[in-house]
């Protein structure tokens, strides 16, 4: 599926962004269309790719950063960008919501300690909204107690608890990789940014835990193992789409090798018959075994 990010054309006629120079009104529409976005609005990004992408200098990407900071609409830190307004201006359904929810439980903690109370509180709201409804109790069945309902809650809270802290936590590289391939959103996320199909970004997960394996790394948290392997994951295909004959399959450039060859070969023996023949038909001409064709 394509990823699409839309912009208002009321932009271009808002007090705030009419003042902003050429490189500085490029710099705010790419934060909100480059391929790193995701349904929370913030996701990390470094001042270096942001050059790359826009044909500009670090210095001026961070002047412009800045910027944009002062405004208010954006928020750089630890290498990844806030975009402070992206949950209100957005309208998300169900799924989206829970999407932006798996991306916020993903963030570092130290990006998570930086994000302003707005972008929290509707945060917030997202998770009352995607609750699960209350389950219908049939009227002959005891209503649960007060306490045994705080009993569950508990439960409940220790359960969300110690799985997010189970994420940060190393663990052997085996069970990292089956519980990142385990979470669908995530790997649904990951094909659909870099438009993959399900079995090729297998064969990359797979490379990539090989590549883990020999270099020693046999411990891993999940949330570090999923935030390794896409920055991995990225620069693999920027390498692939920028040196694509690099990447082509072995088997696949002998035969083609191995094609020219016989080519090349067949063309010299034709032309080496050819010759061969215009020679020998010289010859005879000249001693007169073979006549002249009169010309018409």
């Amino acid at each position: 599926m394509e990823i699409r990010r839309y912009i208002s054309t009321r932009i271009w006629g808002e007090s705030w962004f009419e003042p902003l120079t050429a490189t500085e009104k490029l710099i705010w529409i790419y934060l909100l269309t480059n391929p790193a976005t995701n349904m929370l609005g913030i996701y990390g990004l470094t001042v270096r790719r942001i050059g790359y992408d826009c044909n500009t200098s670090a210095q001026i990407v961070r002047r412009c950063i800045k910027k944009l900071e002062e405004l208010k609409f954006i928020i750089m830190i630890h290498e990844h960008i806030i975009i402070t307004h992206w949950l209100t201006q957005n309208a998300m359904n169900p799924s989206m919501k829970l999407s932006a929810l798996k991306d916020f439980d993903n963030l570092p903690d130290k990006v998570r300690a930086a994000l302003p109370v707005t972008v929290l509180n509707n945060i917030q709201k997202m998770r009352t909204d995607t609750g699960q409804p209350v389950p219908h109790t049939p009227p002959h069945s005891p209503s649960p107690t007060p306490e045994k309902e705080e009993e569950t809650q508990k439960e409940q809270e220790q359960a969300s608890k110690t799985r997010t802290v189970n994420e940060n936590i190393p663990q052997p590289l085996v069970l990292a990789y089956k519980q990142s391939v385990g979470n669908q959103s995530w790997m649904e996320l990951l094909c659909m940014n870099h438009h993959l199909d399900p079995d090729r970004l297998h064969e990359w997960l797979e490379k990539f835990c090989r590549k883990l394996q020999n270099e020693g790394n046999n411990d891993k948290s999940v949330c570090d193992f999923r935030q390794h392997f896409a920055n991995w994951l990225r620069q693999q295909l920027e390498k692939q789409n920028k040196h694509p004959q690099s990447h082509e399959n072995p088997a696949t450039t002998n035969r083609e090798e191995s094609r020219q060859r016989r080519l090349d070969t067949i063309t010299a023996l034709g032309t080496t018959v050819s010759n061969d023949a215009r020679r020998r038909i010289e010859q005879l001409k000249a001693t007169g075994i073979l006549p002249e064709i009169p010309e018409t």
